[in-house]
């Protein structure tokens, strides 16, 4: 397991949404330091809802941002919002019923913040930043 480090490309311009994601990221860390130690299971738990529940949170304020900045795409990333809770939700699911999070999970949260916050974030961020 390899960690998740916070790179200049992810720099939004909008400092509560990079705030937010390095909390997040702070938090995928913080996961997979536990796994990697082999903490007790409840403990891997607990983080895992602790980061389910941060990412839905941090949705919740990216989407009030972008209606407030009137974001024309927000239905859109809305729904890509919908889509990756739900696959985090199937993750913990199955580690509650005993599934292992393996390198695949990590792979996956990895692939995705990056590509969410360089491709669908840095949409709204452009718009916040256009000349009106």
């Amino acid at each position: 397991m390899s960690g998740f480090v916070w790179e200049p490309r992810f720099d939004l311009g909008v400092p509560e949404m990079n705030d937010e994601h390095r909390v997040l990221i702070a938090k995928m860390n913080r996961l997979e330091v536990l796994l990697g130690l082999n903490a007790p299971r409840n403990t891997a738990r607990a983080a895992l809802h602790d980061l389910l529940t941060y990412t839905k949170e941090h949705f919740a304020s990216e989407e009030r941002y972008m209606e407030r900045i009137a974001y024309p795409a927000v239905g859109t990333h809305k729904r890509v919002h919908v889509s990756l809770i739900e696959r985090l939700e199937g993750y913990a699911s199955a580690h509650s019923a005993g599934a292992e999070l393996g390198q695949d999970f990590f792979d996956f949260l990895h692939f995705w913040l990056r590509a969410h916050i360089c491709g669908v974030d840095a949409k709204y961020a452009a718009h916040a930043h256009a000349p009106a």
